[in-house]
């Protein structure tokens, strides 16, 4: 994992292989903004659908202009030329979360003199500055990427703030029914001393070979059985092997631990495998046969997915997906050179108060739920929902019985004896 054990970043990593990957040709939502204020009824429909199913949605017409991308990916690049000796004046802070850092993991080919070798290198920025003294690469060493990286984080706040009122609007937190429909733009205020919200630059060092495959992938179709899923998907079964190389690692999943990411992907060099198969935020387990959809966005198109934070926020109703980043194979149409990416991590302060509005899990802090997701432990929070939902079941079926009693009593004359009453049914319910 790049990110400190202390991040409220870190990606949780589930490592493994299968025997068996089942990838889906399934359609990214698009959805487009133009024209937003006009249009917030419909495109909140479209976004709650695409984070109820899916769990991430590509953006156009998103405002943010391709000039705009390409300036801070010329920024990025910028950064990570300058040498590693003016890099680490500023290493990544784990009290702040802040800094640049790089990763080497020892060569899995086998070889036992290969050393280490450099996979990624990363440079996270927070959009507090009470957090970034001394963490900005100096004017001197890169004249204008200050001010560069703070409008283009400026862009993606706004940004994300639209999208945080379609989202609180779908969970039924409207202004019409005297509830807050920028409660998550509130907790996501930039002037907040100890917002968590940030910016991250990462860098993929070129592969010089594809990677090792003992043979070639085997597919085969999975015909659909209704038009509607005719119309929605193709799916192959394709048969991987240990060789299968990751950004990052073998196999690599994560999940995201924030409440919303924009990620800024080049076309062609993204890598990126989303899969959707999380029905509550306490189940971070990729099973096998799990559904991958590869996603290779378009210029100027911003892949937006829902965290960890937002499932738990919405009572489990926005899915956040499993990740992971494969490495290139095929020279044929992968890209081999240096990869860019940026991600911008909406994350409010640790001490904000979390719980959905249904309350399926009870109220925590952010920071509460970010310890928890660092460790995977959610066995004490599972156990919580499942003792709310099964007080539910007693409450309605003790309702069920009340408004079953006082029925039996007001139709005594004309009932069955009463010596029958609700003892009985009580025993047979328990």
């Amino acid at each position: 994992m790049v990110s400190s054990p202390s991040s409220p970043y870190a990606e949780s990593d589930d490592s493994r292989f299968y025997d068996d990957v089942r990838y889906t040709d399934r359609p990214v939502p698009r959805i487009s903004l133009r024209h937003f204020d006009t249009r917030i009824g419909s495109i909140t429909a479209e976004v709650t659908a695409a984070a109820e199913r899916h769990g991430f949605f590509a953006l156009v017409d998103h405002g943010i202009s391709q000039a705009t991308i390409d300036a801070q990916f010329v920024a990025a690049e910028q950064f990570f030329a300058l040498s590693d000796a003016v890099k680490a004046k500023i290493p990544f802070q784990a009290h702040c979360n802040a800094g640049w850092e790089q990763t080497s993991t020892l060569a899995t080919t086998g070889i036992a003199d290969a050393g280490d070798q450099k996979e990624k290198e990363t440079y996270q920025v927070r959009l507090s500055e009470d957090h970034m003294a001394g963490q900005w690469v100096s004017d001197s060493d890169l004249p204008g990427f200050r001010q560069q990286t703070l409008s283009f984080m400026q862009a993606c706040h706004s940004l994300s703030s639209r999208l945080m009122v379609c989202l609180a609007r779908g969970l039924g937190l409207a202004e019409d029914n005297a509830k807050d429909d920028h409660v998550f733009v509130k907790a996501h205020d930039p002037t907040q001393p100890a917002i968590q919200t940030a910016l991250r630059l990462r860098k993929y060092f070129a592969t010089t070979e594809a990677s090792p495959s003992s043979s070639p992938p085997s597919v085969r179709s999975t015909p659909a059985t209704t038009p509607a899923a005719l119309a929605e998907s193709t799916t192959s079964y394709m048969s991987s092997t240990p060789g299968t190389a990751y950004r990052g690692g073998a196999a690599k999943t994560f999940s995201d631990s924030s409440f919303l990411t924009l990620r800024f992907l080049r076309p062609g060099q993204s890598g990126l495998e989303i899969c959707q198969n999380r029905g509550a935020v306490t189940n971070s387990v990729m099973d096998a046969g799990s559904e991958w959809t590869k996603i290779d966005p378009a210029a100027g198109e911003i892949i937006c997915s829902v965290g960890d934070l937002l499932m738990l926020w919405s009572d489990d109703r926005y899915k956040s997906a499993l990740y992971r980043e494969r490495a290139p194979t095929n020279r044929a149409v992968d890209h081999f050179g240096d990869c860019y990416s940026l991600a911008y991590i909406n994350q409010p302060s640790r001490d904000c108060i979390v719980q959905g509005p249904l309350c399926t899990y009870p109220a925590m802090t952010t920071g509460a739920f970010l310890d928890l997701a660092q460790t995977q432990d959610f066995a004490e929070l599972a156990e919580k929902k499942q003792q709310k939902e099964f007080a539910e079941t007693i409450a309605a079926t003790s309702s069920a019985a009340a408004a079953a009693t006082s029925h039996f009593h007001s139709d005594a004359s004309t009932s069955a004896p009463t010596s029958f009453g609700m003892h009985s049914y009580m025993e047979t319910m328990f």
